[in-house]
């Protein structure tokens, strides 16, 4: 679906503009804030409260902007939408170049402050006027060449039925008293303004404010823009003449009825957002139904969307969580306690990456991440199977299992291995809660069905279950959730969400105790995560693209470069030596390309040339060969399998810690879902990483996501 927002213009300010959205969102009071420093006045009270100053033309424009500008990011927040086309009548088209992107906010601010003042001082107060003539068709009715012949102007031309004009007083007048003998039908309104705008009366102020505009020239992008329809030339805005439009708009006509035109369609939503409704009765007029967004009550159609109700309330239920929506572990604690507990504190769940860990810094994790939540707060802990470090993660989960952890994303898994089945079991009073993470329809397999009654019968055996713990196992699966995850590296390389998550569900058809499947993956846009939810899935799963938020354990310069990929900065690289690939970034890293080089040399057993040895130890490992040939998670390892697998621990290491010197060497994992998030919320608030806090992330994709499956009735 396309949506169009639009802006009123001056006229359409009111006492306690915003205060609502003020009161209840952050980001419109930091907006207020923003805008207020710019000029150097308190924005917020002239708005909020009654004061004179408001309807004064100076102070109006940059109170009316903010006003906008505060409601439209809200509504970019709250509902999750991503509008392609922006309009704006009179002032309202800096609202739209700053909803675009195309002018930063406080630089707006300041040009429309100027522009008020330039445009009353144009003309001393009392010797310029408008007014709104109303007459069916009023194109072909002749009324405007009677009022062009009095002496006005037309300032607008509003709707098939609006057309406003402007001059100095006596040629307002004279027009007033021409269109009452020659057009009796037509409705003559003089309207409270305090200057002659859009009229060739305000061309003293164009010089000045050409200036002006000239001086922020660097700061604006010309390119943006081009979403932004001209009230000067009633098309879309060329980026070359973007200045001269704007320059032009100061006295000349708003072709708001071309502009209307433009920004309708078939298929089109259309908002208008400001402190009245101001521009949907000219929509109406050429047929077109607006949404109007004037306050905190009006977000409720766009919003009555709840996000709860997306996949399966059990999800919720099970987990004490708000949504049917979590975050899987990342590697080296990039999943860090800090962003976990950010999570659980807006009721969502997370799970610690221990991925490449020692339980000893494991158990560290956890007992911070205690510290910080109430007894309850839904939260977990992910491990990943190492198959070269095999006792690493069956360690790991004796150590949860001896710090009550009882919540556990599995990933690497393709059987139900005796540390995972002793896991589930050894729950107090219930069987522990077990997510497992899988990229085939074998391994998914394994976790629908009973434990093993083998593995079970001998865990019984040896005492390290009880009675009633063997005896639940026949009542139970393996796991409560299963999520396909077609980016995980054991994936077949053709895989997908779309073939996984049905096949899956055929497997569970029958269960007794149906375990609840979910989607990991290619889910960086609402729209993705709608399709997910509309095929079937229990929840989402997301998780590289958290790692550009402020509490994900990567270093900044890593979350710089993967806020600024796009979707085709991903490229795949080996995991292991075994064949396994994995999704990463290739743009500013030169990781993808050595990674392959070693596991290629590696796969094929030649002697390297001592160049080319020189080159690998100074530029990928900064260390020789022999060093690793002993290493603990490489017995008795070819130099260069040994290689790989330093490498690879090494590279992701280095993106964690954020050392500049190997920059070129950072792994840093990702596919195009990331690169279509920072895409999707180009322009709005979420853009720069350090505002993307990860409940801010969830909110945006399952909130938006809900907005999209009830626009199609889902």
């Amino acid at each position: 679906m396309s949506v169009t927002v639009v802006f009123p213009g001056q006229g359409c300010q009111r006492a306690g503009m915003g205060a609502d959205f003020a009161r209840r969102y952050p980001i419109a009071r930091e907006t207020f804030e923003e805008a207020g420093d710019a000029v150097g006045l308190d924005l917020m009270r002239m708005c909020f409260e009654p004061d004179a100053r408001l309807h004064l033309t100076a102070y109006t424009q940059p109170c009316v902007l903010a006003a906008e500008i505060a409601a439209y990011r809200v509504v970019v927040q709250e509902c999750d939408l991503t509008p392609d086309l922006f309009g704006g009548h009179s002032l309202g088209e800096y609202a739209a170049l700053v909803a675009a992107g195309a002018m930063p906010f406080a630089d707006a601010v300041g040009l429309v402050h100027v522009r008020g003042t330039l445009m009353q001082q144009a003309v001393p107060e009392g010797q310029g006027a408008m007014a709104a003539l109303l007459l069916d068709d009023i194109a072909a009715s002749g009324a405007v060449q009677v009022a062009e012949a009095a002496g006005a102007e037309v300032a607008n031309h509003n709707s098939p039925e609006q057309v406003v004009i402007s001059g100095d007083t006596l040629s307002v007048e004279r027009a007033r008293l021409a269109l009452a003998r020659s057009h009796p039908a037509l409705t003559f309104m003089k309207l409270k303004v305090s200057a002659p705008f859009h009229s060739s009366l305000m061309r003293p102020a164009s010089d000045e404010f050409a200036s002006c505009l000239r001086s922020l020239a660097d700061r604006i992008d010309p390119a943006r823009a081009a979403v932004v329809a001209s009230n000067f030339t009633g098309a879309l805005h060329r980026p070359d003449e973007l200045l001269g439009n704007l320059v032009g708009q100061l006295a000349g006509p708003v072709r708001w009825l071309d502009n209307m035109r433009l920004l309708t369609g078939a298929e089109r939503t259309v908002l208008e957002i400001g402190p009245r409704s101001a521009l949907a009765k000219f929509f109406g007029a050429i047929g077109t139904t607006v949404t109007t967004i004037t306050g905190v009550a009006d977000l409720s159609p766009l919003t009555r969307a709840d996000a709860a109700s997306l996949g399966d309330p059990g999800f919720a239920r099970a987990h004490g969580t708000r949504l049917a929506y979590a975050v899987g572990g990342l590697p080296l604690g990039i999943t860090s306690p800090a962003l976990v507990a950010r999570l659980a504190g807006d009721g969502l769940l997370g799970y610690l990456g221990t991925a490449g860990l020692d339980p000893e810094r494991v158990e560290d994790d956890v007992r911070r991440l205690r510290a910080e939540l109430p007894a309850g707060a839904p939260w977990g802990v992910s491990v990943a199977r190492d198959p070269h470090r095999p006792t690493l993660a069956p360690r790991t989960i004796e150590r949860l299992l001896e710090l009550g952890v009882d919540r556990l994303e599995v990933t690497g898994y393709a059987e139900a291995a005796p540390e995972l089945v002793r896991y589930r079991l050894a729950g107090d009073g219930g069987p522990n809660r077990l997510l497992a993470r899988v990229g085939d329809v074998g391994a998914a397999a394994a976790f629908l069905g009973p434990p093993p009654p083998q593995t079970v019968q001998m865990f019984y055996e040896r005492g390290v279950i009880d009675e009633d713990q063997a005896r639940r196992a026949a009542d139970i699966t393996m796991a409560d959730d299963v999520c396909v995850d077609a980016a995980a590296p054991d994936a077949p390389p053709l895989a997908t969400e779309l073939t996984l998550l049905p096949a899956v569900a055929r497997r569970r058809a029958g269960l007794a105790a149906p375990v609840r499947i979910g989607v990991a993956g290619a889910l960086g846009t609402p729209a993705a995560v709608a399709a997910a939810f509309a095929l079937g899935a229990d929840f989402v799963l997301t998780g590289p693209l958290n790692q550009c938020s402020p509490e994900a354990g990567l270093s900044d310069r890593a979350k710089d470069m993967l806020a600024a990929a796009g979707p085709d900065d991903f490229t795949t690289a080996p995991a292991a030596e075994d064949g396994q690939r994995e999704r990463v970034l290739r743009r500013g890293t030169f990781f993808p390309a050595r990674a392959e080089k070693l596991h290629t040399l590696g796969d094929g057993g030649a002697a390297l040339d001592p160049a080319e040895r020189e080159r690998i130890e100074r530029q990928f490992l900064t260390r020789g060969l022999d060093e690793l040939a002993d290493a603990p998670d490489a017995p008795g390892a070819a130099p260069l399998q040994a290689a790989l697998r330093f490498y690879l621990a090494d590279a992701l290491r280095r993106a964690c810690a954020g050392e500049e010197a190997e920059r070129l060497n950072y792994r840093i994992v990702g596919g195009p879902e990331v690169g279509e998030f920072n895409e999707a919320v180009r322009g709005t608030p979420l853009e720069p990483w350090s505002a993307r806090h990860v409940d801010d992330i969830a909110r945006h994709l399952m909130d938006g996501a809900a907005w999209l499956l009830q626009q199609r009735g889902q």
